[in-house]
């Protein structure tokens, strides 16, 4: 018997899930490797971006709201060519911690 759309779908968004958060941690990376480049910067805001995207579109709101700041304090940094304040990195961790647990147990 076949695999019906909706299992299809199911199985898709679990396997989504159960790679979060090596996800997030990828980007946590790159946001650490960033600290003091603007040209590591400007890479860490499109890993932000594209984390951000697909989290909301798999339903995943509050990480990706979580994400959505972090995205728009690197958007100044990014368009001014510059890295991010002390103070912006401070709250960066902080919304990444927020968005850590944020990422749903996945269902047994």
């Amino acid at each position: 018997m076949s695999e019906s759309t909706t299992d299809k779908l199911v199985r898709l968004r679990r396997s989504y899930l159960e790679a979060l958060p090596e996800k997030l941690g990828a980007v946590e990376a790159s946001l650490k490797a960033a600290q003091g480049s603007e040209v590591l910067v400007a890479v860490a805001f499109t890993d932000v971006h594209k984390l951000k995207g697909s989290t909301g579109s798999y339903g995943y709101e509050a990480l990706s709201a979580r994400l959505a700041e972090v995205h728009e304090l690197l958007y100044d940094c990014v368009e001014e060519k510059r890295p991010p304040t002390d103070e912006q990195w401070r709250h960066i961790d902080a919304l990444l911690v927020a968005a850590r647990a944020a990422i749903p147990a996945v269902p047994p």
